[in-house]
């Protein structure tokens, strides 16, 4: 337990904490901020290269505690981060244009799939399906990973919201991988745990930093892989039954619902609205509960334990019933509950 979980969180936390200071000292010297405007909901200049912290704090750790030989991949994992970070850092500094992003997304995504195979192989039975084909599991892959990397890029709007939701998602899956023997990806969950950690002393209100594209970027191409190995690995486990989960898409959809959900209601609402589904706004969920005054560290914390709600929900109900009705369930739980946040 030691290096798999406490010395991964230890390493990065404090590479990351020691870190940011020491970025915002730069940001300030080199007028790097992200400015205010009637979008978003910080006033004041705020440093937003965070993410350049927690990438140290992350790809040290992993490079420090795992192994290649464990993961196979993880040379590839690496590569593709470091793309995904040098992009982040351009946008944050000088904004590149939404297309620019997804093309270097491609290939990051592109370069996991073909060089390491990661790619989703069944949906356990869910609508039916079992057997997924390569030429139908690549593409589908791609674009799961493209999805949940901008999820987490869309949901960083307020302080803390993209962190928390990261934690819980990455505690999720390093504990399963933990007691499931998958220790080396316990450490890639736990290590970038450790570096949002150290990040969100820094982004509690009145936050000093935001983690930027640069920092959601990474999170969620992390989360991405994370729960394709998350859903994988349930197909080819025989240990203790109690852990093997049969709707395991179903649950992964649960434990990400609030990224997931809010960014198909974004880019639902801006279609419908004529507008460009990549065109920034303020319908987010964590939006609706700032405007009606609640602060970000509030806000947050809603929409986590909604998350935590439903995922416990869906892990409860994981062994008597679908992963068709647990799928349905989450969704009519954030839907409704979306609803009464627009209400009250």
């Amino acid at each position: 337990m030691t290096t798999q979980i406490i010395l991964p969180i230890l390493t990065s936390m404090a590479l990351c904490f020691f870190a940011i200071p020491r970025i915002i000292n730069v940001c300030v010297k080199k007028d790097l901020f992200d400015k205010p405007n009637k979008r978003k909901s910080h006033n004041g200049n705020i440093p937003s290269l965070g993410g350049v912290a927690i990438f140290i704090g992350f790809i040290f750790t992993i490079c420090f505690w795992a192994t290649q030989k464990d993961i196979v991949e993880l040379q590839y994992i690496i590569s593709s981060l470091l793309l995904l970070f040098f992009t982040g850092i351009r946008d944050d500094i000088i904004p590149l244009k939404a297309f620019q992003k997804l093309i270097i997304q491609i290939i990051c995504s592109g370069i996991i799939i073909w060089f390491t195979d990661i790619h989703l192989t069944s949906f356990y039975g869910l609508f039916g399906i079992y057997h997924i084909p390569k030429e139908v599991g690549y593409p589908f892959t791609l674009i799961t990973i493209i999805a949940i990397t901008n999820a987490f890029n869309l949901i960083d709007g307020i302080n803390t919201h993209a962190a928390t939701q990261g934690i819980f998602a990455l505690t999720c899956y390093g504990v399963w991988f933990y007691l499931t023997g998958h220790s080396q990806y316990s450490i890639l969950s736990f290590s970038m745990i450790g570096a949002l950690l150290g990040f969100l002393y820094f982004n509690k209100t009145p936050a000093k930093i935001f983690m930027g594209d640069t920092g959601s970027l990474v999170l969620g191409f992390t989360i991405a892989i994370l729960t394709i190995k998350f859903i994988e690995f349930n197909r080819s486990y025989y240990g203790d039954s109690s852990f093997r989960i049969s709707s395991v898409p179903a649950i992964a959809i649960s434990i990400l619902i609030i990224p997931i959900f809010d960014t198909l209601r974004v880019f639902t609402i801006r279609t419908l609205t004529g507008k460009s589904p990549f065109n920034p706004d303020r319908n987010h969920l964590h939006h609706i509960l700032v405007d009606k005054k609640l602060s970000h560290e509030k806000s947050s914390a809603i929409l986590l334990l909604i998350t935590f709600l439903i995922t416990l929900s869906s892990m409860i109900l994981k062994d008597y019933i679908s992963g068709e009705s647990i799928l349905c369930l989450s969704l009519i739980s954030i839907m409704t509950l979306t609803f009464f946040l627009k209400k009250i």
